[in-house]
């Protein structure tokens, strides 16, 4: 038999240096992850218990940990080393579940509404939290400063996303998003009738607003009140619109409604030609014209009872207006004019003469054809007679037919005797 020699145990060496301190490398509501190194164990409680796991797990939230330390292990060759200084760590706070979240939100109904001109709270109705909730505070921005004041809306620049945080001691907090809403009030802006005369420049009487609210008026309206017309001066007669425009407003949905413009006839004035110093036979006729026409307007006056000859007061009447623009006038209230034709100047007249024999004491003569024959009806007044010699009248007379009879007496051969006869007519004056 062969026999070995006996064997003799060795002992193993002592540790190495402990390890340096442990740095955090991440923290969670239930974790702890530190420095990793594959020759280390790690204890989370001062070394009652190691693991070769640098992450610590199944940890309870917003809780700090004060004993995590670490060691080099044991090997084959050398003993494990002292522990490393503790660190101490606090775990996040746990995260609310869905469902959490969930009734979090559902706990505040944003504002929706339409512009009034008051303040309305940025939530229009609030419900009871989950047990152990509160309200942080209200932010328009995620990431600003979160108040306590519930915030208000009044304008529609006002509308918009609001972030409410929701705290809870055992849990990291939560931020809920809402969009509130202020819609513009509906305002409408309709131009007022209004009525114009043919070749006056499109005019306006205002607007009439509705729907300003809270005894608000057109003073918290912006821009510049103007307007639009589908008429443009010269345009005929008829009816047309009036279309407001220019107002904006931030809070106000505007509606422009046009109003309607019309445009009248335009009265005409008028000038009457031919209506004095008219005689008997002149040939003139009296006519109209229109002297306020716009432009050159094509307007002509029909006139009736113009063309009377007769002597006489006589009427003229403007009855139509005619041409192309005639449809843009009307004719005045006043349409007659009246008129008068005098008689024609009286005729010169030559003498009739006549030849007496001395012996005859008696005589006559017919004078009605020395007046024309378009005379007219005539009349015969006896003037005064007149002499040159020793002759006497001792008579004489024109009758109705402008017969004239006469009785003279004495005289010698070359006196003469002028009977003087005024011959009235119907159209002319008296000749003689």
């Amino acid at each position: 038999s062969v026999f070995s020699a006996e064997t003799t145990a060795v002992a193993k060496a002592d540790g190495p240096a402990a390890p340096t301190t442990l740095a955090v490398v991440s923290v969670t509501d239930t974790t702890i992850t530190v420095t990793a190194n594959a020759a280390w164990e790690y204890s989370i409680n001062n070394g009652s218990n190691w693991q070769d796991s640098n992450v610590f797990t199944g940890l309870t939230a917003n809780t700090t940990y004060s004993q995590i330390v670490a060691r080099v292990k044991t090997t084959d060759t050398h003993e494990a080393s002292a522990a490393c200084s503790a660190i101490s760590v606090t775990t996040a706070m746990g995260s609310a579940n869905e469902a959490t979240i969930t009734q979090l939100k559902a706990t505040h109904t944003p504002y929706t509404g339409t512009y009034d001109g008051t303040a309305h709270n940025a939530f229009s109705s609030l419900t009871s939290l989950p047990s152990g909730w509160s309200i942080a505070g209200y932010s328009r921005t995620e990431t600003g400063t979160y108040n306590t004041t519930m915030p208000k809306v009044t304008n529609v620049a006002d509308s918009g996303r609001i972030y409410v945080k929701f705290a809870n001691t055992s849990y990291a907090d939560v931020i809920a998003e809402y969009d509130v809403t202020v819609s513009e009030a509906p305002l409408t802006v309709t131009a007022k009738n209004h009525t114009i005369t043919y070749g006056d420049t499109p005019a306006n009487s205002g607007v009439t607003i509705n729907g300003f609210v809270n005894s608000e008026s057109d003073s918290v309206l912006t821009g510049t009140l103007g307007y639009d017309y589908n008429y443009t001066q010269y345009g005929n007669v008829g009816e047309y619109t009036i279309t407001p425009k220019g107002y904006t407003s931030a809070n106000y949905a505007i509606t422009y409604n046009p109003g309607k413009l019309t445009v009248e006839q335009k009265e005409v004035v008028l000038t009457w030609s031919n209506i004095t110093g008219r005689v008997w036979g002149d040939g003139k006729t009296v006519t109209a014209t229109v002297s306020n026409k716009v432009g050159s307007d094509d307007v002509k006056v029909t006139v009736s009872g113009g063309g009377e000859t007769a002597v006489g007061n006589h009427t003229a009447t403007a009855t139509d207006l005619t041409g192309t623009k005639a449809g843009n006038y009307k004719l005045p209230t006043t349409k007659t004019q009246t008129y008068s034709i005098g008689k024609a100047a009286a005729l010169t007249l030559a003498d009739i003469p006549v030849s007496q024999k001395l012996t005859t004491t008696t005589g006559e003569k017919a004078i009605g054809a020395v007046m024309p024959t378009d005379a007219g009806e005539l009349t015969y007044t006896k003037g005064a007679e007149s002499k040159t010699g020793s002759v006497t009248v001792t008579s004489w007379n024109v009758d109705p037919t402008g017969k004239v009879t006469y009785t003279l007496f004495g005289g010698v051969a070359g006196d003469t005797v002028t009977l003087p006869v005024t011959i009235g007519s119907d159209n002319y004056e008296n000749s003689i």
